[in-house]
């Protein structure tokens, strides 16, 4: 069963988005409940990594540096915070400051 949000009604405040959930839930038989985090509904599901970038008159995809960028950005995130970050916590600076990852 696919349920599109405005079929909830009016959300106003926390309370009411808090009753909208619970009455989703219950249409879906507790079955899990996905936000897709995506305003446009055709565009496909790819992490930001994943994307298409063009820059320069060229088209590409960072995937393929995924692990260099992080690893980069590593070590350049100590100059600013002092300690050796968790990799987790990486991750977590690193979208906060707009790096493509695989969470954004």
């Amino acid at each position: 069963m696919k349920l599109e949000f405005n079929d909830l009604g009016e959300i106003t405040d926390v309370t009411s988005f808090v009753r909208q959930i619970e009455s989703l839930a219950k249409k879906r038989a507790n079955r899990p409940i996905w936000f897709r985090g995506q305003e446009n509904k055709s565009h496909r599901l790819l992490p930001e990594i994943g994307r298409k970038y063009s820059y320069a008159g060229a088209t590409d995809c960072l995937i393929a540096s995924e692990s260099d960028i992080f690893n980069r950005f590593k070590r350049h995130s100590v100059a600013f915070t002092g300690k050796l970050l968790k990799d987790w916590e990486v991750l977590c600076l690193a979208r906060h400051h707009g790096l493509p990852t695989r969470f954004g």
